[in-house]
């Protein structure tokens, strides 16, 4: 027998994804939904609408990690729209220089989130080695290590983002499949799968 269902929505907060990242809600909405059952009977698919939600505190965590990108002090501050970026940039190793910058943050790839910076304030801006760019890749490398969802395995293709005061908002797609394997075992294999970009 199948089971077919338009939607339905799974809601969870507080997840944790091993030692990379903590979201703190997470929304599925899953549409036009096949079951068979008793499960393991058939193949099961449907499509995942996924809206995920992180907070300015664990954004501060993650780009805030020590590393040796010359970048350090950093804090973050989300408003409506935009990033807010403080912190101080090392110039050849002998002075640390304060900045302050706005960024919107953008998606790349389908995978991955990066920063473009609109407007950049320094103390110390004619010293050699130090530019808007510069600070934009070492930010962008720092958010390319935890916010890529190949990186983390998970497989959507992010379609959307957004900021709101004190929260990061992204949304992905993928699609399910739960099917058995021809196998003695009967095992079952399930699979969540990113959707491959509309052409053009």
């Amino acid at each position: 027998m199948q089971i077919t269902c338009p939607s339905a929505s799974l809601t969870a907060q507080e997840l944790t994804l091993g030692d990379q990242i903590a979201i703190q809600h997470v929304t599925l909405d899953c549409t036009n939904l096949t079951i068979s059952v008793p499960l393991g009977s058939g193949v099961a698919t449907g499509e995942v609408a996924a809206r995920i939600v992180i907070n300015e505190r664990e954004l501060n965590r993650l780009i805030g990690a020590a590393d040796d990108s010359g970048i350090r002090d950093l804090s973050v501050a989300l408003m409506t729209g935009k990033l807010r970026i403080t912190g101080r940039y090392e110039v050849m190793k002998l002075l640390a220089v304060p900045f302050a910058l706005v960024a919107v943050p953008e998606i790349v790839g389908d995978s991955h989130i990066r920063l473009d910076v609109q407007d950049l304030s320094v103390v110390g801006a004619t010293l050699p080695g130090f530019s808007s760019q510069i600070i934009g890749e070492r930010l962008n490398a720092k958010l390319s290590e935890h916010l890529n969802v190949e990186r983390l395995g998970i497989p959507l293709r992010l379609v959307g983002i957004s900021v709101e005061p004190g929260r990061l908002l992204v949304r992905g797609e993928a699609t399910l499949a739960l099917y058995q394997r021809a196998d003695p075992d009967k095992a079952l294999v399930r699979t969540l799968q990113r959707p491959s970009a509309d052409p053009g």
